[in-house]
C-alpha cells in the first residue's frame, strides 16, 4: 500500500463467516511503535447453539518471567491473568519481572484484553447474544498499536502512548 521512506503500510484482507476483515499494518521510521487499523464488516451474531464469535488480536511476547499491568478508571492494576477476557480501559501490558522488557498494546476503542504466560491478546470484536443479540454488527473500525519497551517502561508511558492512538 504504502512504502516511503518515513512510512511502510501492508494491508490484509480476510474472511470471517459472513465478515470481511481489512487491517493496515504500519511502521514509521524512527518509532517502535506498530500501529494497526481494523476496518471490518462485521456480520456475526452468536446464540446459545454456536456460542459467541469472537475476533482477536493475539500476540506472544518473549518474556520468561511475566507481569501483567493494564489501564483501568482512574489507575492501573497487576492481575494474575488466567487466559479470560478481563475488562481494561486502554492499555495492556506484559513484560518480564527481572528484565523489564515488555509490550503493550494499546486501543482507541475496545475494552477488552487478556493474557496468560507470556501473552497478551486485544479483543476486537464479539458477538454475544444476550441481552442485545446484535451487539457489534456492521461496520467496525478499531486503531490500535503494539509498543515494545525495555526496562525502564512505567505505566505513564503506556497512558501516554494510548492517548496519542486516540
Amino acid at each position: 500500500m504504502e512504502d516511503g521512506p518515513v512510512t511502510a503500510t501492508i494491508k490484509c484482507v480476510h474472511s470471517y463467516g459472513d465478515s470481511e476483515i481489512e487491517v493496515e499494518i504500519r511502521l514509521q521510521s524512527g518509532i517502535p511503535e506498530i500501529f494497526f487499523k481494523l476496518d471490518a464488516n462485521w456480520e456475526e451474531v452468536g446464540n446459545p447453539e454456536i456460542g459467541v464469535p469472537v475476533l482477536k488480536a493475539n500476540f506472544p511476547v518473549n518474556v520468561e518471567n511475566p507481569i501483567h499491568c493494564q489501564d483501568i478508571p482512574f489507575g492501573t492494576i497487576r492481575r494474575n491473568m488466567d487466559g479470560k477476557d478481563i475488562p481494561v480501559q486502554k492499555w495492556a501490558d506484559v513484560r518480564d519481572s527481572e528484565s523489564g522488557r515488555g509490550m503493550t498494546v494499546a486501543n482507541d476503542t475496545t475494552y477488552g484484553y487478556a493474557g496468560e504466560d507470556n501473552e497478551i491478546s486485544l479483543t476486537l470484536l464479539r458477538s454475544s447474544y444476550e441481552p442485545d443479540p446484535y451487539p457489534e454488527i456492521g461496520r467496525r473500525i478499531i486503531k490500535y498499536s503494539l509498543y515494545p519497551h525495555g526496562r525502564n517502561w512505567t505505566p505513564t508511558l503506556s497512558t501516554k502512548l494510548s492517548a496519542e492512538l486516540n
